[in-house]
């Protein structure tokens, strides 16, 4: 069985004064480039989850919302290696564009047995 490549991608508001919709007005482009590279290897889209902020420990304290995307994918090795490339350059456009947010990203793999 070929393994699994798993990318999830957090991307998060720290400290800024931001509605909702803004925030996902701003990312959606982003994630949708995500949705493209999934794509390219299976016709379901990749996994997209907004999260409500918590509330707030203060009132001085802005709300955070964030959003995480996990795409996955399962191809074999050696595709898996332009398939890291096409990942990291994915992240670092999307860390590019949206600075002004706090972004974190994360390979894994999965071999099944």
């Amino acid at each position: 069985m070929l393994p699994a490549y798993i990318l999830t991608v957090d991307i998060t508001t720290v400290g800024q004064s931001i509605s909702y919709e803004e925030f996902r007005e701003q990312v959606a482009p982003y994630l949708t480039c995500l949705d493209a590279l999934r794509g390219v290897f299976h016709r379901s889209p990749c996994s997209i989850t907004y999260y409500p902020p918590e509330a707030p420990q203060s009132k001085h304290e802005l709300e955070e919302y964030s959003v995480r995307a996990v795409v996955v994918v399962s191809i074999g090795k050696q595709r898996a290696e332009y398939l890291n490339t096409l990942y990291d350059a994915v992240v670092r456009l999307i860390m590019i564009e949206l600075s002004h947010f706090e972004v974190k990203a994360d390979l894994n793999k999965f071999q099944f047995s």
